[in-house]
């Protein structure tokens, strides 16, 4: 897994620099800060894995109404377990897909739990908008062979 990172510019620690067309009030106040590792589904192989992996829905352009704060921030994982049993639930699209694991700080932003019907588990994560999260990234999970030796 990588190292702490520093943090970007000349930003107080601590303090995540967020998107700044996020609403008012967004990030949620009970988001919560959290030191440890979350797992993000990303682009399918061959493709490059890039910080766009993390953009939210509305940075990539959505615009479909409802849920305004939730669709600025990401959805994450963070147990291996959840991975694991997403994997299995969602068959017919998710193995497609890579899944990165990332080590998070309150400098690199906020999560919270946001479940749904089908996900119990979800989380939503609001990140630091100046952080390039693809160069801190490993993949954990990949339908490749090639990219996971050690294969899950």
């Amino acid at each position: 897994m990588p190292t702490r990172l520093r943090p970007c510019g000349n930003r107080e620690a601590g303090v995540p620099n967020y998107h700044p067309e996020l609403p008012p009030g967004c990030p949620p106040n009970d988001a919560a800060p959290m030191t440890g590792t979350v797992f993000r589904r990303t682009k399918k192989p061959p493709t490059t894995i890039t910080n766009q992996d993390f953009h939210s829905s509305r940075e990539l352009g959505d615009q479909a109404p409802g849920s305004e704060c939730q669709r600025w921030g990401t959805s994450v994982w963070v147990d291996m377990a959840d991975v694991l049993r997403d994997l299995e639930n969602f068959a017919a699209y998710l193995p497609k897909y890579r899944i990165v694991a990332f080590d998070v700080t309150p400098d690199h932003g906020v999560i919270k739990h946001t479940p749904t019907n089908d996900r119990p588990h979800h989380h939503t994560f609001w990140r630091d908008a100046t952080i390039d999260f693809s160069e801190i990234c490993t993949i954990v999970y990949s339908p490749v062979a090639a990219e996971m030796p050690d294969a899950i």
